[in-house]
């Protein structure tokens, strides 16, 4: 099974996250966007895993939980990363205190499991397509389609898998735990 640790978020966020990237998607020769029910945030990518190791990835994530309080996050701008294949879109988000208090949390969980720390830095986006080909190029994106402010309470923290459906890739969540409102982070 492949998974992931994310940020889920609430249908009305996903809804407006869908219009944003109809609004990019007609500056576009090609791309592969993303479908509404998979808007998350990437917390640590894990890849293929055997189901079996499933548990200890909940232990990290409820013992990361517990640490951490709830806390506000805020989408910014359009963003891209270049690649060979086409360009990756995305919301970028605005540093914030208790997102990277998270990740350093989730960081030591793994760690103390055994498991190495990522080596990349994070990176905090929301990603809204794939293999993005420009018509005009970027810039004219960036000036032309306005985005609203959005900012999301985070709550929750999620274990996802992603599958293959009917040909079309899903994100499930297969486990959660509450952030712990009891914390001062």
């Amino acid at each position: 099974m492949r998974i992931f640790f994310g940020i889920a978020f609430p249908e009305e966020i996903k809804e407006q996250l869908k219009k944003e990237a109809a609004a990019c998607e007609v500056y576009c020769e090609k791309g592969r966007f993303m479908q509404e029910e998979n808007f998350h945030l990437t917390l640590r990518f894990i890849g293929e895993v055997e189901p079996a190791m499933v548990g200890t990835f909940q232990q990290i994530l409820e013992e990361t939980a517990a640490k951490v309080a709830p806390f506000q996050i805020h989408l910014t701008g359009l963003g891209r990363f270049s690649k060979r294949g086409g360009d990756i879109l995305f919301r970028g988000l605005r540093r914030e205190r208790g997102l990277g208090g998270l990740v350093r949390h989730l960081d030591r969980a793994f760690k103390r499991q055994g498991f190495p720390v990522e080596k990349m830095p994070f990176r905090p986006h929301v990603t809204l397509a794939r293999r993005v080909r420009w018509a005009e190029g970027f810039e004219k994106v960036q000036r032309e389609v306005r985005l609203d402010d959005l900012e999301i309470k985070v709550e929750q923290i999620v274990i996802m898998e992603s599958v293959r459906v009917k040909g079309e890739l899903i994100y499930r969540p297969i486990a959660h735990a509450n952030l712990n409102d009891q914390t001062e982070e």
